[in-house]
């Protein structure tokens, strides 16, 4: 019973994760497919620390899956 409830809240952190590499992917994209504003992209602290957190998960499972 609680493995299973382990293995949901992993997958939901999974999917959270995704989501949140998509969503700086998305912005990195629109950054530079604007050609008016050479902005640079940047992040806050704990912004970048959570990508770096995601990324991380993100590979983590690639390599070892889910399941416990």
């Amino acid at each position: 019973m609680i493995t299973s409830l382990i293995n949901k809240v992993l997958f939901t952190l999974f999917f959270l994760s995704l989501l949140n590499i998509i969503k700086h992917g998305w912005k990195i994209f629109m950054q530079l497919r604007d050609v008016d504003l050479p902005n640079k992209y940047e992040l806050t602290k704990s912004e970048l620390i959570f990508l770096g957190l995601s990324v991380a998960y993100l590979f983590t499972t690639i390599f070892t899956k889910i399941t416990l």
